[in-house]
């Protein structure tokens, strides 16, 4: 079905740099998940750094060693209380 709105090899044209743009948006975006990805690991890194900094004060306090599994329950407990709280906010409104 030829156009009738650009002349010659225009929609040839066209179509390739839609083509293009299109090649170029999903590299984009490759890159910015990869940069999320990064920065999350790196957030995981420093809380592990922070976790490791006080481990020895905690030990000289006589804290008692938590095993992996109640790691893990602490983590999912901050993670849903988290959830709530986000899931509460009214959107515009300011809360810390």
């Amino acid at each position: 079905m030829p156009n009738d709105y650009l002349p010659g090899g225009a929609t040839d044209a066209a179509a390739k740099a839609w083509s293009t743009d299109r090649e170029l948006f999903k590299q984009i975006q490759e890159v910015e998940d990869f940069i999320e990805f990064l920065t999350g690991k790196a957030r995981r890194r420093a809380a592990l750094d922070r976790l490791l900094a006080i481990a020895p004060a905690l030990e000289v306090a006589g804290a008692e060693p938590i095993t992996e599994e109640e790691v893990a329950t602490e983590i999912n407990a901050a993670r849903a209380e988290r959830r709530a709280r986000q899931s509460t906010k009214v959107p515009g409104a300011d809360h810390p």
